[in-house]
């Protein structure tokens, strides 16, 4: 049930804190916001707070009661005023009532009395606060679909009020948890082109609660577009911004709440060019540099994130460049293949799944066969196949696929590279166990995904040197990172 905001002014205090006291043990859904014994600084407070009943007396020495009315009306006050003086003048009342005042008490009053004018109030702030909502539905619906709005019409959309928006189908989900957080306030909501928009009064702003509902409902991608009553944009920019901030979930493995404020220009998005780092992605792959190239990738996705990039344009970008590494495999294996799985994918993490599944079997193309260039790159290829396999050397190496002298190419391997053999080894190792355990998963699987299945010590120590704690750690930290985010 909603509750009312109330305060009293009389300049003799008895009077107001005895009126005051009654309205507390009326048992109404009121809250008293303050009593004044000055109308000048109750003035000053009603300008700068929303308050939905006044009760006054009239006769004060620095501003009449009917003198302050008088200026909340030129300030387009929606308070309602219940007059309670010692003065029975028809004259005031008549005043009074020309400023809309529709409640004039004489003192003292009986509680039943007082209750009952309250009473009233309240139901006229409810039929207010429900012909005005109407109005504004109407009016923010025809600018969506670009419907002549007259003149007058204007002065509703300019009014002061925050926004929310959120896709149709998520209406069951957080249609609750809205109304709890809106239980108490003035607000409206309508269902355009499968998207729901609230508006609701701008006593106090509602994102921290919409940050909780999206925290409680984080497993749902839920994104929630907010834009508070000091937007620049108007209504028609809010809908078109709010509906392209819905891709974002595609982004993140939770879901957020995005202000208006914080999305970035259309013109900054335009000058972008995501096919520069990709390009990148293909010179690492030349290189068979396949681990740097997934790191590289993982970059992307973060600056796609943070630029708020649609979806479909990143898809379809990724969905070209995977056709172009492809190519040697011939069209056909193209169309029928992995490829063919990266325009239906419904978030990064997936996305990120089948570009590994490209690098993978790019790798495996190349181990297969063995290009004719420098002994380094052979043996990065097959580092990157391999790692996972704990007898991993240049020996097994040897044995096994490039039948070479171990000797001759530990020589060959740090002349072409300036690094150990085993140091590159370890080092793809870590990098794979770094996101096994960005993944969760447990330490002792990780050893094994690794190569280190039957020295899970010696892993956890070669991990700590690199990253500066165990693997257990680090995992905890980076739950702990993310729970505080």
């Amino acid at each position: 049930m909603r509750r009312y905001k109330m305060i009293v002014i009389d300049d003799e205090e008895i009077s107001a804190d005895g009126v005051s006291m009654l309205v507390e043990q009326s048992g109404l859904a009121v809250d008293m916001d303050g009593v004044f014994y000055s109308s000048i600084e109750a003035l000053k407070y009603l300008k700068e707070n929303s308050i939905d009943i006044v009760i006054t007396d009239i006769s004060m020495p620095e501003l009449s009661g009917l003198e302050m009315i008088e200026k909340m009306k030129e300030a387009n006050s929606r308070s309602l005023f219940i007059i309670l003086t010692g003065y029975g003048s028809l004259e005031y009342a008549k005043e009074a009532m020309r400023y809309g005042v529709r409640h004039f008490l004489l003192k003292p009053c009986s509680p039943s009395e007082l209750k009952e004018s309250i009473s009233e109030c309240m139901g006229e702030r409810d039929s207010q606060a429900q012909e005005r909502f109407l109005r504004l539905k109407e009016v923010i619906k025809r600018q969506i679909l670009n419907q002549n709005i007259k003149n007058e019409e204007n002065n509703i959309l300019t009014a002061s009020f925050q926004m929310l928006m959120y896709e149709e189908r998520y209406y069951e989900c957080i249609h609750g948890d809205l109304e709890t957080i809106l239980y108490d306030r003035e607000y409206g909501f309508s269902n355009i082109k499968g998207t729901m928009i609230y508006y609701v009064d701008n006593t106090i702003s509602i994102l921290p609660g919409l940050k909780k509902i999206a925290k409680r409902h984080s497993r749902e991608r839920i994104v929630i577009y907010y834009c508070d009553s000091g937007r620049e944009l108007t209504v028609e920019e809010i809908f078109k911004q709010g509906r392209s901030m819905f891709a974002y979930g595609f982004y993140t493995d939770e879901s957020c709440v995005i202000e208006a404020g914080k999305v970035g220009e259309e013109k900054e998005l335009q000058n972008f060019q995501l096919e520069l780092p990709f390009r990148k992605v293909t010179k690492l792959l030349e290189k068979n540099d396949f681990s740097e190239a997934r790191d590289q990738f993982g970059k992307i996705l973060k600056v796609c994130r943070e630029r708020k990039v649609p979806p479909q344009r990143l898809l379809e970008l990724t969905e070209k460049f995977c056709r172009e590494w492809m190519k040697n495999f011939g069209e056909e294996a193209i169309q029928a293949g992995i490829v063919k799985e990266i325009l239906t994918v419904s978030n990064s993490e997936k996305l990120k799944d089948v570009l590994d599944k490209v690098i993978q079997v790019l790798g495996q193309y190349k181990v297969g066969e063995l290009a004719d260039g420098k002994i380094s790159e052979n043996l990065n290829l097959i580092i990157e196949r391999y790692y996972n396999i704990s007898e991993l050397s240049l020996k097994w190496i040897s044995q096994n696929l490039l039948y070479l002298n171990p000797e001759y190419m530990g020589k060959v391997y740090q002349k072409e590279t300036s690094q150990k053999f085993t140091s590159k080894l370890l080092e793809i190792r870590m990098k794979k166990a770094e996101e096994f355990i960005r993944d969760e998963r447990r330490v002792s699987e990780v050893a094994s995904l690794v190569g280190f299945e039957n020295n899970p010590d010696y892993f956890g120590t070669q991990f700590k040197k690199v990253y500066g704690l165990t693997p257990s750690q680090y995992g905890k930290r980076l739950k702990m990172n993310k729970k505080n985010n």
